[in-house]
């Protein structure tokens, strides 16, 4: 009989990897799977509004990527976007760092 053995996964630090800048961010699925296309929307023209779907003006983001992921991952990933996001709020209403002469700040 195995014994199971727990383990955490991380993206290896020393990986490659392009970084895409994204904007906007559309949710599509399958029966299986969770397909989300990263774009990039840049300052809206009136040209841009010409574009109608049943009625609405519809503008066009530029696809930068697609990642597709099975619906088992989607609870986790969720969780861990929340987290994210509570770290991020956290940090937002912490207090401004102390000013003066004898202080300074490395960025």
């Amino acid at each position: 009989m195995r014994n199971k053995q727990t383990f955490r996964i991380k993206a290896r630090p020393d990986g490659e990897c392009p970084q895409v800048y994204s904007n906007f961010c559309e949710a599509t699925h399958s029966p299986f799977d969770l397909t989300l296309t990263f774009c990039c929307l840049t300052g809206i023209q009136p040209e841009d509004l010409a574009s109608q779907e049943a009625g609405e003006p519809v503008v066009y983001a530029e696809p930068r990527t697609q990642v597709t992921v099975p619906f088992r991952i989607v609870p986790a990933l969720i969780k861990m976007l929340e987290a994210q996001m509570r770290a991020v709020e956290e940090a937002e209403n912490e207090p401004p760092p102390p000013k003066g002469p004898n202080f300074s700040l490395v960025h």
